[in-house]
Order: C-alpha cells, then sequence, then structure tokens
C-alpha cells in the first residue's frame, strides 16, 4: 500500500508536533491564506483504521480536541448560511 499523506495547517498541531514534523518546503504556487501569507503545512503519514473501533476512538479523539468557541461559531452562522443559500435557490454560496 503507498504511503498517503495529508496536509494538516499548522494552526491546528501543538508546538511540540511542530517540531516533530518536518516543514514541507514552500513553492511560489503555493496558494496564499486569507491574510496574505503563506500557510505553514505539514505532511503526516495517513494510517487508515483496521476496525470500526479503531475508528471510532480516532474520530472521538478529533472531536475532542475541536474547541467549544468553533462549535459555538459553528451553530452562530447556521442561520445566515441557510438565509445566503436560500438566496442562491441552492447554488454556490461564499461558505
Amino acid at each position: 500500500m503507498p504511503d498517503l499523506m495529508v496536509k494538516i495547517p499548522a494552526e491546528y498541531l501543538s508546538e511540540r508536533q511542530k517540531k516533530l514534523l518536518r516543514k514541507k518546503p514552500r513553492s511560489k504556487d503555493e496558494p496564499l491564506t486569507s491574510s496574505g501569507e503563506k500557510e505553514d503545512v505539514f505532511k503526516v503519514p495517513h494510517v487508515p483504521p483496521f476496525s470500526k473501533n479503531e475508528l471510532r476512538e480516532k474520530l472521538m479523539s478529533e472531536w475532542d480536541k475541536i474547541e467549544g468557541i468553533v462549535c459555538a461559531n459553528l451553530v452562530k452562522s447556521i442561520p445566515q448560511r441557510l438565509n445566503e443559500d436560500i438566496k442562491c435557490k441552492g447554488g454556490p454560496t461564499h461558505y
């Protein structure tokens, strides 16, 4: 099986994890973030889960890492998202 790589934005990694991972070299063609800076992206090997229990454990550990404020902001933005979707008649929105 080939080694698959996933990209993780630096904001989701702890300082310790950033030190452990080797930084991907930047190219001129790499997209910029909304602030106009290049995004720090690290490559980590993707290891698929071998069982449903392992998948459940990985999912639960990732859900636990999400801060409450992120979920609160998403819930708060639902009316805006729905209104824009209605306005665009189900077409593409900026969300």
